[in-house]
């Protein structure tokens, strides 16, 4: 396993704040992503929590507060301190009656502790407790927290919140005795509630934990017969001979999703019922009617991404996803987005814009009609990659026609859900040769607040070593590329650490620095301009540069190199895996033939029975990604 490593940040404070409500604590959480601060960490205790972690670490809780929120801020010192006050100005404007941050690095571990011991200081107070685990939206924190009471009368039975409020993804400890007969069985009967109203509210079944045999049944409260069965041919795709646990992460396909919600009747049911009329039938029909016919597909969206991959199979029809568009639904607090396929990135962009908000992977747009499906698609990241993530790690969840017919749901609209495969970020890089995507939901961020360019001139051989010890410093960079003898690094985030970073730091500042690494993502750059191959190399970072002469220009702090002329595919493989990844070619050149690195015979063997898994006629895209597939 393959891990990515951060700068540990300089310095880290953490703000407590006590509520006289659990809706006042939950409107606060909203209120600090929506001054664009991200935390470190956000945590939030209910009164049963307070008292037992406080009991058991003294931690100096406010014992009297019906909820408590502790929100750690890191990075630069000057980043920090502007956070710090910001936090403290929004917690006190909400409603906090109680506000206080760590001073030393002694405080803010005491402070931490406390919420480190909830689990074994509630085992205190219960003989058993019964650990729960699901995410919901960050909007409905305090209606589910208010549902849960309502049920913990219901059931008899006590029950202490702790979870990561920053994202959602509740914890709940149902208090009960083993000893007295029937209690356990209420306790299952109690956390099988909660989860039905994670998912009632548009939330998973769990965030973190996983699901095993304890959740087994509340897979199909979550996902429908089709989808539970797409993981179970995924499975196969992987496991051919079954030799792993049997049906430990999905369960049998059975029909109790309708009687496991029989009893709802909410906006959040209503809405998705809503959003499933909404889908375009007449996609759904064309599939099927392909598949009855024999007939293949090139799927079609905006059309500006022709280039990439293979050539298109010419005898194939079209499945044309274009007018397939607009946001479906747009949370700013929840930095979560929702769009069609079809819906381009100027449009998306623009709507995120008003919020102060954006696309933190910065995806490159080949004219007004780059859509997001193809974005996904196609895997495409600008130069915040390395930093900000690609599009792949903002996807939260999809919906996807395969090649039977179904229209399918995976992930959703939380931050953390490991309900399920994660078949939705496998379409990242599949060029539509599992399905056709209809719907993404994924994550957004807020605008940095300011942002500037050093340059400086720098030889080829020499800024490899350049970038990355500048990447591994805790400081606000968010770009690093080389092009014509010239060293860029962009720095982004807060106004005082991108200025102390500045004066810190050699270069001298750009100009037109935007435009310059706009440029760069939409590939509009000079090096980009003309006919010649384009090759794309994705290594190691501090690899050596591979030996060919000709225009070379360095992304991705070195992680990504292009270069642009006339050669062999098999002479450059071997280079990339010297340099530990992979090239292809990105643009021109000869696209009968292979353009993407060769695969060894047994990911060739896994990929063949993924595609088979989600198209077992092979309808979509064939031969778009490989001759083979």
């Amino acid at each position: 396993m393959k891990v990515k490593l951060l700068p540990k940040p300089e310095i880290a404070q953490v703000v407590m704040a006590g509520f006289d409500s659990v809706q006042k604590a939950g409107d606060a959480v909203g209120g600090i992503i929506s001054h664009g601060i991200i935390p470190g960490g956000l945590e939030m205790m209910d009164g049963h929590a307070i008292i037992a972690a406080d009991d058991f670490a003294q931690a100096g809780y406010p014992r009297d507060a019906k909820a408590l929120l502790l929100c750690e801020v890191d990075g630069t010192e000057e980043e920090v301190h502007e956070h710090i006050e910001q936090a403290e100005d929004v917690f006190r404007k909400l409603g906090a009656t109680s506000v206080k941050t760590s001073q030393s690095e002694e405080e803010r571990a005491l402070l931490w502790k406390g919420r480190k011991s909830a689990f074994p200081a509630v085992g205190r107070i219960s003989p058993d407790y019964y650990c729960m685990d699901g995410t919901i939206p960050r909007r409905h924190l305090a209606h589910v927290l208010l549902e849960m009471e309502r049920m913990s009368e219901e059931f008899g039975l006590r029950v202490a919140n702790v979870f990561h409020a920053g994202d959602g993804n509740l914890h709940p400890l149902i208090l009960f005795d083993a000893n007295v007969p029937g209690e356990f069985e209420r306790t299952e009967a109690f956390g099988s509630s909660i989860l039905n109203l994670c998912v009632e509210v548009g939330g998973c079944i769990t965030g973190e934990h996983g699901v095993g045999v304890e959740k087994i049944r509340q897979m199909a409260v979550q996902f429908n017969d089709e989808e539970l069965q797409q993981f179970h041919d995924v499975k196969a795709a992987f496991d051919p001979a079954a030799f792993s646990t049997l049906a430990r992460a999905s369960p049998p396909c059975v029909s109790v999703r309708n009687t496991a919600l029989s009893s709802t009747n909410n906006t959040s049911t209503t809405r998705w019922t809503r959003r499933m009329a909404d889908l375009s039938q007449e996609l759904q029909e064309q599939v099927l009617q392909a598949r009855k016919a024999g007939q293949k597909l090139n799927i079609e969206c905006g059309g500006t991404k022709a280039f990439m991959g293979r050539a298109a199979d010419a005898d194939a029809g079209y499945l044309k996803m274009g007018e397939h568009t607009g946001i479906v639904e747009y949370h700013p607090v929840e930095l979560i987005l929702t769009a069609r396929a079809g819906t381009t990135l100027a449009e998306i962009e623009a709507t995120l814009a008003e919020e102060g908000q954006c696309l933190h992977f910065e995806p490159p747009r080949f004219g007004d009609g780059s859509t997001l499906g193809g974005t996904l698609a196609c895997n495409l990241s600008g130069p915040a990659r390395p930093w900000s993530g690609s599009v792949r790690d903002q996807v939260l969840g999809i919906r996807l026609l395969n090649g039977k017919g179904e229209h399918l749901r995976f992930g959703g609209q939380v931050m953390k859900n490991v309900a399920g495969y994660d078949t939705s970020r496998l379409q990242a890089g599949a060029m539509g040769t599992l399905g056709a995507i209809t719907e993404i939901s994924l994550k957004v961020m807020p605008k940095p607040a300011m942002s500037l360019t050093l340059v400086q001139d720098m030889a080829m051989d020499e800024v490899i070593h350049y970038m990355n010890s500048r990447a591994k410093e805790s400081k606000p960079i968010t770009g690093a590329a080389w092009s014509d003898g010239k060293v860029y690094l962009r720095l982004a985030g807060a106004k005082s650490a991108v200025e102390a970073t500045a004066e810190k730091w050699a270069g001298e500042v750009m100009e037109q620095g935007d435009e310059f690494w706009q440029q760069l993502q939409h590939m509009q750059h000079e090096f980009f301009v003309g006919d010649e191959p384009l090759w794309r190399f994705s290594v190691g970072s501090t690899a050596k540069n591979p030996d060919l002469d000709g225009p070379w220009l360095i992304d991705w702090a070195g992680s990504q190199r292009w270069y642009r002329g006339e050669a062999d595919i098999a002479q450059l493989e071997t280079m990339a895996q010297r340099a530990g990844g992979q090239v292809s070619l990105f643009r021109g050149g000869d696209r009968t033939d292979e353009v993407m690195h060769h695969q060894p015979r047994a990911l060739k063997e896994i990929q063949q029975r993924l595609k088979k898994s989600f198209d077992p006629d092979g309808i979509f895209n064939p031969g778009r990604l490989y001759s083979w597939l």
